[in-house]
């Protein structure tokens, strides 16, 4: 779940989420009056369910593909069990009126997990067909609806939690986003998980990032994971996709915010941008998303060695193709590498992969060296 138009920019260009900016235009005078929570006093904060043992957590975010480049999830969770924890699949849209909308939910993907031992935590947004839903969080009734369904939803399923991923909600939404996790929190119950996707604060523009509120999330949610990507995106000029410095400096202002170490998951990519080569910013119509299997495909198809960029510790690459020069950042194994040694350094929960499918073997056996196979369960 970087720039920070990104997240939405990668949305926008994924199958069915067509969808602009989110702008909640429906808030009342008062809420910038509402009371903020404080944050947790330290690392010491009771999660619900915390992140169990020595072995840091890899979650893996889950779609049901829609092309053969954005492909389903599913192969990738049969072809490493033994390797991932969680799977967060989007399978879940709020409406506006509270009720929820279930995409394709896969009943093969649940049992396969529950016969490895691998937790199912369902990601719900509030993206749909039809656009902004985010006007639910004003009507207390339409909240209370929210809840109530995906509580239901959760216990009827036998999920092991909801994944909560509002994004770009602007900062006069925070009040009534903090208060859903709150009510989200109180009626989960206390053997079931709530993790939020959370967007990075440090050098991203407030409306990105304003209705997400670290120490509210801190106190309530037993994960928080840090989307540290897109820090360039489909709309902007070519770049780095997650640079070092940048992620570092966003897990430090996390843990500054009072959210438990432990609940921190570092969100890491598989996947890079395919741009115009050169191109300035709002060239989203001939920009791509690209997994990094296909970015390596590239480069053995043109016999290109790519690049590293000793600042961010991304590489890159130009090639010639149909469309005439392009030029391609992305993530690959050596990042993850060095992602995993933030976790380290930083004694966090783990890792969440964007997305599953988009991975290869290398990234795979980083992941494998580092952590070792999982306890069964």
């Amino acid at each position: 779940m970087g720039g920070w138009q990104g997240i939405g920019d990668r949305l926008r260009s994924d199958r069915r989420w067509q969808v602009g900016a989110i702008v909640v235009g429906l808030v009342l005078l008062g809420l910038a009056l509402w009371p903020r929570e404080p944050g947790p006093t330290g690392d010491g904060a009771p999660l619900r369910k915390p992140a169990a043992g020595p072995r840091p957590e890899v979650l893996g975010f889950f779609e049901n593909g829609w092309s053969p480049v954005f492909g389903d999830s599913f192969p990738s969770v049969r072809r490493r069990p033994d390797l991932i924890d969680t799977i967060s699949p989007f399978w879940y849209s709020i409406r506006s009126d509270g009720s929820l909308d279930p995409l394709e939910v896969r009943d093969e993907v649940l049992d396969f997990a529950r016969r490895h031992g691998i937790a199912v935590v369902p990601l719900v947004n509030l993206l749909q067909s039809g656009g902004n839903e985010a006007g639910f969080l004003v009507d207390p009734a339409a909240r209370q609806r929210a809840v109530a369904a995906l509580v239901e939803e959760v216990r009827r399923r036998g999920y092991d939690g909801i994944n909560v991923d509002f994004e770009l909600l602007p900062p006069e939404a925070e009040p009534l986003m903090s208060r859903f996790v709150r009510e989200l929190d109180a009626a989960l119950p206390r053997d079931k998980r709530l993790d939020i996707s959370a967007f990075p604060k440090v050098d991203v523009d407030p409306s990105v990032h304003g209705g997400h509120n670290w120490q509210v999330f801190g106190r309530h949610a037993d994960r928080v994971i840090l989307m540290a990507y897109d820090r360039h995106y489909l709309g902007s000029a070519p770049g780095p996709v997650s640079p070092g410095p940048w992620v570092e400096a966003n897990i430090r202002e996390l843990i500054r915010s009072g959210v438990p170490r432990r609940a921190i998951l570092l969100g890491v990519g598989a996947y890079g941008y395919d741009w115009p080569a050169g191109a300035g910013p709002g060239n989203e119509a001939n920009s791509t998303p690209i997994p990094l299997w296909q970015a390596r495909r590239i480069l053995e198809r043109h016999r290109i060695t790519p690049e590293r960029d000793s600042r961010s510790g991304n590489p890159h690459f130009t090639y010639t193709g149909e469309a005439g020069q392009r030029e391609v950042w992305y993530l690959d194994e050596r990042v993850l590498a060095e992602r995993i040694a933030m976790v380290r350094e930083h004694g966090l929960g783990g890792i969440a992969i964007w997305r599953l499918g988009y991975e290869d073997d290398p990234f795979w056996n980083t992941i494998e060296r580092a952590f070792g196979s999982r306890p069964s369960r």
